[in-house]
């Protein structure tokens, strides 16, 4: 065989030999793929660790993390943990005393036997074999890895391998030894790293991973986890790269989700609800007021009444007439802080001024009704994805329980929707001429992404995300 480095064939030679390998199915949605490397990274404290563990225990178990899909098969996963020693480890996937005077923990996760974990202990001198400490870290992690027989590999995290001036110098041989091992034994391989501390009002991009103009060019996709300013235990994920095709993930459509322990016993990501990223960002609360009290204004130029305004947003009559008062500040004050201080002022007013008292009642039954629809449509959804996946649905009845008592006259509302009901409407919904991301996209826009779900556009996001009933299986 030749050593030659250089190889040249015609284009069509190498589509031909690329048309003989399976196609890359999804490990970690389109976020990760197989044999491809992929890079993870954020602050300290965000979770790096945390959802690297989770997304090697669902790759273990083929069990995919909601809301994305996994269409490889359960396989073996090497973990390569520089992190945390083996007590730590315990306390995250463990339950705690039930009284102080216990001394060990209890409940204890149990994870896929497919699932291993590698801790590096390095005593003493490095080996006369080897030049530096870098060196033999990296033959000691490709001699694991060989032993182990995984092909799928996470390595937590870079910032042990760049050594104390934590440089990217230091991380390159690393990282061409990785995808010389991809290539050689069609490996999958997530890397965790590091961002220096970053102003959390802006949006997260590549720059934001240290030594990101090196460290990019080996990744075939590059996501990060960001700190969400809404609440201190909410994150969300942010994909910034992937060589394969477009990115579903990005800031106008990020998936949002609550750290904590699942059953006691298990830290993860919980799935909330998609959003765009500047409502997670710290400035986004007064933004997204901004921009609700302008879009407001827009409509009303437009002729549209509160009572029309109300009802096409989702919001009562009187919020309707608190952000007409921002707009007629924005007008009134040139700087931020002087109109903001406005709106707080209105905010404590009585709520009914300038509403006519009968369209105001309409947009609060609008927004009752509104509000039990999507209830009922969460929890159908949340059945269909189950069912999807194999698993029993957690919604016995998809009913609203407040709409058997909360009706001021005490008469029961006719044609309550059940479950049947809300397949037909689905089916219905199926028949809609949706669009697609590449196409341009509007308020109350019907739009399937790239995975077969549907979604509807509404002013502040994306209202839900379902997967059609007659979804081909494209597994």
């Amino acid at each position: 065989m030749s050593s030659d480095p250089l190889h040249i064939h015609r284009l069509n030679d190498w589509i031909a030999g690329s048309k003989r390998r399976p196609k890359r199915k999804k490990l970690f949605g389109d976020f990760w793929l197989e044999r491809e490397l992929a890079i993870l990274f954020a602050d300290t404290g965000m979770g790096k660790s945390v959802l690297a563990v989770q997304i090697a225990e669902s790759i273990a178990r083929g069990a995919p993390i909601h809301p994305f899909q996994m269409t490889a098969k359960p396989q073996k996963v090497l973990y390569f943990d520089f992190e945390l020693d083996d007590e730590q480890f315990e306390m995250r996937y463990s339950a705690d005393p039930d009284n102080e005077g216990q001394s060990y923990l209890k409940k204890h996760y149990r994870f896929s036997n497919r699932f291993y974990r590698s801790e590096i202990e390095i005593e003493g001198e490095v080996p006369a074999d080897f030049a530096s400490f870098e060196e033999y870290l990296r033959s000691t992690i490709e001699r694991g890895i060989r032993q182990n027989g995984a092909r799928v590999v996470i390595i937590d995290n870079l910032t042990y391998i760049r050594g104390p001036h934590d440089t990217a110098r230091h991380a390159i041989p690393l990282m061409r030894g990785l995808l010389r091992l991809k290539k050689e034994l069609g490996l999958s391989i997530l890397v965790l790293a590091h961002t220096p501390k970053r102003d959390t009002a802006r949006r997260i991009t590549v720059n934001d991973l240290q030594g990101s103009k090196v460290l990019s060019n080996f990744a075939d996709n590059i996501f990060a986890i960001g700190q969400s300013n809404i609440d201190t235990g909410i994150r969300y994920v942010k994909h910034l790269k992937q060589r394969s095709g477009g990115m579903l993930y990005d800031a106008s459509y990020v998936p949002a989700f609550e750290l904590k322990k699942s059953d006691g016993n298990f830290l993860g990501f919980v799935f909330r609800a998609f959003g765009e990223e500047d409502q997670h960002l710290s400035s986004s609360i007064r933004g997204i007021k901004m921009e609700r009290a302008r879009l407001v204004r827009s409509m009303s130029e437009r002729g549209m009444s509160q009572r029309e305004i109300a009802r096409e947003l989702g919001i009562s009559a009187a919020t309707v007439n608190r952000y007409l008062h921002l707009a007629r500040s924005l007008n009134r004050h040139e700087d931020e802080e002087a109109y903001n201080e406005d709106f707080y002022e209105h905010e404590d007013e009585d709520e009914e001024q300038d509403i006519d008292p009968e369209a105001a009642a309409e947009a609060e039954r609008l927004e009752r009704e509104e509000n039990r629809r999507r209830l009922r449509e969460s929890r159908f959804y949340t059945n269909q994805y189950l069912r999807s996946i194999g698993q029993p649905p957690v919604h016995d009845n998809i009913e609203d329980d407040e709409d058997k008592d909360d009706d001021d006259d005490g008469e029961d509302e006719p044609n309550k929707p059940n479950e049947l009901n809300k397949l037909n409407e689905l089916n219905e919904l199926n028949k809609l001429p949706y669009k697609t991301l590449d196409d341009k996209i509007e308020v109350g826009d019907i739009v399937q992404d790239r995975d077969g779900r549907l979604m509807k556009k509404t002013a502040w996001g994306w209202d839900y995300c379902v997967d059609p009933p007659n979804k081909p299986d494209t597994s």
